[in-house]
């Protein structure tokens, strides 16, 4: 079972739930509301504080910094 994780940040008012809820179906191949799941993230956290100083590393893959 594949985990997908998709981070839009754009002005609001402008489709982001439209589109990703579109995504997830197309990525799943059936509309199934039940394996969607919306979340929401304050204004206040920086783009690390979810992707946790991931870097990549010369021999492949990424290490936390």
């Amino acid at each position: 079972m594949y985990s997908f994780r998709v981070i839009l940040q754009v002005a609001p008012g402008v489709g982001k739930t439209f589109v990703a809820k579109r995504l997830a179906y197309f990525i799943m191949g059936v509309k199934d509301p039940s394996r969607v799941m919306m979340v929401q993230f304050h204004q206040s956290y920086s783009y690390e504080d979810f992707i946790m100083g991931l870097s990549p590393i010369k021999k492949g893959g990424y290490e936390l910094w």
